[in-house]
């Protein structure tokens, strides 16, 4: 009686070391790939936090720049907002440098005729200090600042037209703003404008710096990709575990009185664990770099 029992077993226990050993290292490059990609994922996370970061801080800053351009102006020309005259007939072209946003000092404009009117209403009522602060409250979609630079502006205003009896020296009932002493002090300091704009530059360089960087992570995590040898591995794999490993153990125990049938289930068993370990052998021979010219691709 010929038993092929040990060698089916033999078969298949060796297979299933083999599945073992080689499932492993590719279970384990698939974990490094995954591990990356999720580290990539945490990094464009974080710069993404730091791009909206440095989008807020620039326009904030370009918010002071423009309300600060705003308060200077209608510092310049607080004659004419007394006077109730529209921005279009406040403003002389000829003596802007182009640069100018007009449609943001429109828009402050219209701010210090609300800011004129409210100002109007409630003088004599309350301490300067109590005005301002009512009509900070009254006007919440203006800024403080903004409220308390144009009353401070207005305030300066009535009390030299007041102080020189409606007149100034020339005769004119309306000062003009270079009676008020300087009008660039209603707004920021030269340093502290100088500050903004430093830190409005830096911050723009940080973020073109970071959404550089962000793009190179998004690169970096298309190639972070379970690669598609990997991907067929698992049917290489699993073809080999069901021939080489579960077909033997479907044939134990086994005995037969026949030579020939002892001799062709060997030979077949035999050739299925050839075909199935050289078929590992060139999967993973595919799964290696290739070298051209001592250069790897």
């Amino acid at each position: 009686m010929y038993d092929l029992t040990s060698f089916f077993t033999t078969i298949s226990a060796g297979s299933a070391s083999f599945v073992a050993i080689l499932g492993g290292l590719i279970a384990q490059k698939v974990i490094e790939i995954n591990n990356g990609r999720t580290a990539v994922e945490e990094e464009i996370r974080e710069l993404s936090e730091q791009k909206h970061l440095l989008e807020d801080d620039i326009a904030d800053h370009e918010d002071w720049i423009a309300e600060d351009a705003g308060i200077s102006f209608i510092g310049q020309h607080i004659k004419e907002l007394l006077s109730g005259e529209n921005f279009s007939d406040a403003v002389n072209l000829n003596e802007m440098s182009g640069y100018e946003d007009l449609e943001s000092l429109a828009s402050y404009w219209k701010d210090a005729q609300k800011v004129l009117e409210l100002f109007a209403e409630m003088a004599g009522e309350k301490t300067h200090y109590e005005l301002v602060k009512a009509i900070q409250f009254a006007l919440p979609d203006i800024s403080e600042n903004f409220v308390s630079c144009i009353s401070d502006a207005i305030k300066d205003h009535f009390e030299a037209y007041y102080h020189n009896n409606g007149l100034t020296s020339s005769g004119q009932f309306m000062v003009t703003p270079s009676a008020l002493g300087g009008i660039e002090s209603y707004g920021a300091s030269g340093l502290e404008y100088q500050r903004w704009e430093n830190e409005l530059n830096k911050a723009k360089g940080e973020l073109v710096a970071t959404e550089l960087r962000i793009k190179q992570s998004e690169e970096r995590k298309r190639q972070l990709r379970v690669p598609e040898e990997l991907k067929s591995g698992f049917w290489v794999f699993g073809l080999f575990i069901a021939g080489c490993v579960l077909l033997p153990l479907a044939f134990t125990p086994f005995t037969t009185d026949s030579k020939e049938v002892f001799v062709i289930m060997k030979v077949v068993f035999l050739a299925i664990f050839g075909c199935g370990l050289y078929s590992v052998l060139f999967y993973i021979r595919k799964l290696l770099p290739r070298f051209k010219d001592g250069t790897c691709v």
